[in-house]
């Protein structure tokens, strides 16, 4: 296991460790980093482990036990008897007395207790090999909802880097004007605090991108050790005065992961999701650990076979080898109550169960129907959004035009440079909120089902 996990950590960060400044990340390696490397799913792991050999283990004991046998004992007096009252006495054994042998025993009959008791072990190892499914799922799902975070937060900061060149193509025109008499100080004022503006913003995009790298990293690989304190996006030109980066990021295309996820939005719900397959395991388990404590309280019958060496053969003192067989029938009749409290424990221990998993079936069916809802709403707006961008480009660039035209002063250019910048990160965060409602509605759909 350690060995699989550095394999992946060398994968996943080969190109941080060799070139501190680049990092190439798609969300495959990611997820599968995070899977390899998870402490959580290898202690889920070593439960489904230890689950399945208590049920071999469990089911061993249906078949038949061979053993050796050994006893030893010293008795300091010997009873004996005189055959006539002259005759001398004669013991009736040795004061040494040992028996070794082996011994073969099985359970012939025991009304079913220990058959249910093997079935109630085997649903528990079910149960426990589900919920390995469901952490791994969840896990997964936490870092695609990570990975769209850090991609939104890259389109973030290249949405500000893009402003803030307009703002410095813009500061550098207006002080060109000044120069040349045609604007006045006040609006040259006006756009160097407009670049200043945008550069403390890029600073806070760049921050709260390391942010979620930071997070990224830790799911996928914890002991990485990243220069993550200017992270920037891969193939976006860097304004002017921008101090280097430390790290550049590229992640997988927005078409290739809508590609990828579109296809939940026509699955049906997963009536047969992992957590609830645990809980219908559970139910199960306990309801054959009430059948076998049951059944514990009828008759039982062992059968054995022993094959020994004794000393001594009674009055004889010498050693022989003694072959035996025989039945034994044990039926409890009375005992407090104990076994028919023990039942009613594991019966109250199912309806439990079951009951939990008609909550969480309650519980998980909202939230793919939430899901729904809101990939639905995000994808409206993502349409609108798009349509204020156009128009905003549109704005801002004629609202410029008017202003060196001298018809319309520099504050409203302000006004429409920030406006765009508004709809653009609107439209990114719709763009995000669709993949995330998406990837939540395929960790909560069954594979291969069409929803109606």
């Amino acid at each position: 296991m350690n060995r699989r996990k550095a394999v992946w950590a060398a994968l996943l960060w080969a190109p941080t460790l060799l070139r501190a400044q680049d990092l190439t990340l798609p969300l495959a390696e990611a997820e599968a980093s995070a899977v390899a490397g998870s402490p959580q799913l290898a202690a889920q792991a070593d439960l489904e482990t230890a689950a399945e050999s208590r049920a071999r283990a469990q089911n061993g004991r249906r078949a038949p036990a061979l053993s050796v046998d050994g006893s030893f004992r010293y008795f300091s007096e010997i009873p004996a008897f005189r055959p006539t009252p002259l005759a001398p006495p004669i013991e009736m054994g040795d004061h040494r007395n040992y028996s070794l042998g082996p011994t073969l025993a099985w359970t012939a009959w025991d009304s079913g207790a220990l058959r249910s008791s093997v079935q109630s072990f085997s649903a528990l190892a079910a149960a426990r090999t589900n919920d390995r499914v469901g952490a791994e799922r969840r896990l997964r799902l936490s870092v695609r909802l990570t990975y769209f975070q850090v991609r939104g937060s890259l389109e973030r900061l290249r949405l500000v880097a893009d402003a803030l060149r307009l703002a410095q193509a813009q500061h550098a025109d207006i002080d060109l004007r000044r120069r040349a008499g045609a604007a006045s100080r006040e609006d040259a004022l006006k756009a160097h605090g407009e670049v200043l503006a945008r550069r403390r913003t890029l600073r806070e995009a760049q921050t709260e991108l390391a942010g979620d790298l930071r997070d990224l990293q830790t799911l996928a690989n914890p002991s990485a050790n990243t220069d993550l304190t200017r992270p920037w996006p891969r193939g976006v030109d860097r304004p002017a005065d921008v101090p280097v980066p430390s790290i550049t990021v590229a992640l997988d295309d927005e078409a290739a992961l809508f590609a990828r996820f579109e296809p939940a939005i026509d699955l049906a719900f997963d009536a047969r999701h992992p957590d609830l397959e645990s809980l219908a395991d559970q139910a199960r388990a306990a309801d054959r650990a009430a059948a076998g404590l049951r059944a514990g309280h009828g008759p039982a019958v062992v059968l054995s076979a022993r094959s020994s060496r004794d000393y001594p053969n009674g009055p004889v003192h010498e050693t022989i080898t003694q072959n035996s067989a025989g039945a034994n029938l044990r039926w409890s009749l009375f005992e407090g109550g104990r076994a028919v409290r023990e039942a009613e424990e594991q019966a109250s221990l199912a309806r439990a169960a079951r009951d939990r998993r008609r909550q969480t079936e309650n519980d998980l069916r909202r939230e793919w129907a939430k899901a729904r809802d809101r990939w639905t709403g995000a994808r409206e707006e993502t349409e609108l959004n798009r349509a204020a961008v156009q128009e905003r480009t549109e704005l801002a660039r004629l609202t410029y035009d008017a202003y060196r035209a001298g018809r319309t002063p520099f504050l409203e250019v302000q006004s429409a440079n920030l406006q765009l910048l508004d709809a653009q990160t609107a439209l990114a965060r719709s763009r995000l909120a669709e993949l995330t409602q998406l990837a939540v509605l395929e960790s909560l759909s069954s594979k291969g089902s069409v929803s109606p």
